[in-house]
C-alpha cells in the first residue's frame, strides 16, 4: 500500500516539479523546505522531516542544496551538537 502511494504522489508531483525546476531552479521539495523554514525560524531538522514526512535522507539532502545555495542557515544547538536549527537568510 505504501508504494502505491507513493507512485501516487509521485506521477502527481512529476508534472508540477518539471514546471517549478524550469521556472525557479527549484524542485518543488525544494521550495516546501523553503517555505516550511521561512514560516517556522529556527526549525530543528528534526522537525522539519517530521513535518514534510520525507524521509531522513532526502531531508537532509534538500536542506544541503539549500544551504550550498545560500538560502538558508544553519545553527548548531550549544548543548547538544546533535541537533540544530534552520532560518532562511536575508
Amino acid at each position: 500500500l505504501t508504494y502505491f502511494l507513493t507512485s501516487i504522489a509521485e506521477d502527481g508531483i512529476g508534472g508540477a516539479n518539471a514546471i517549478f525546476e524550469a521556472r525557479f531552479g527549484w524542485s518543488v521539495r525544494e521550495l516546501r523546505v523553503l517555505r516550511l523554514v521561512r514560516e517556522n525560524p529556527n526549525m530543528t531538522f528534526t522537525r522539519l522531516a517530521e513535518r514534510t514526512k520525507f524521509e531522513r535522507s532526502l531531508t537532509s539532502r534538500t536542506v544541503s542544496a539549500l544551504i550550498k545555495a545560500g538560502l538558508i542557515s544553519r545553527t548548531n544547538s550549544p548543548s547538544d551538537a546533535r541537533v540544530f536549527t534552520l532560518r532562511v537568510t536575508e
